[in-house]
């Protein structure tokens, strides 16, 4: 399943399925929880760029809600098979597949992400073995792509420090 970050945040089970119910509920859920955590954090959120051919990368370190001074490794890569996407200067086109070691995505989550192809193969072996290899029969038991919390916050923090705009990439990306 190919998908860009807005067709995740709009429903992330695809657009080929049920939209997802609950969505401004979840919107407006994610923005307030964010928002203590900024001021927690004092608005800043450590990122770092990366680049690769064509492929881009997102790494935030994206913090708990809960625990103070701790912080999730949440990535995003975007990349494209659309040669008319290379000349763009947004990523807003772009397919994404995801990472995070956020506990709802690694317990609930991350095989999801895999059988769909929405996970970043570089990054299975940081991932937990059985995450990648079996199902979360209990919290996820139909094995959906789901809202994950860290994704969503990258997401409105990626929105919030126009990370979307190749530019940053070109002036501020490490080699991938």
């Amino acid at each position: 399943m190919k998908m860009t970050y807005d067709e995740y945040i709009q429903n992330p089970m695809g657009i080929k399925n049920s939209v997802i119910s609950n969505r401004e509920m979840y919107r407006s859920l994610y923005v307030g929880k964010l928002d203590k955590i900024l001021v927690r954090e004092v608005g800043k959120v450590k990122y770092f760029l990366y680049k690769d051919k064509n492929n881009f990368y997102v790494h935030m370190k994206v913090p708990s809600e809960v625990v103070d001074r701790f912080y999730y490794d949440t990535v995003i890569q975007f990349y494209t098979d659309k040669s008319e996407l290379v000349a763009s200067r947004t990523l807003n086109d772009y397919y994404v597949n995801f990472y995070s070691n956020d506990p709802s995505f690694v317990f609930t989550f991350a095989h999801a992400f895999i059988k769909n192809d929405i996970f970043i193969k570089d990054l299975e072996p940081k991932m937990s073995k059985l995450a990648i290899k079996k199902n979360a029969d209990i919290k996820n038991p139909t094995n959906q792509v789901g809202y994950v919390k860290s994704l969503y916050f990258e997401y409105l923090l990626m929105k919030q420090y126009g990370l979307f705009n190749k530019i940053q990439y070109e002036t501020n990306a490490s080699k991938y």
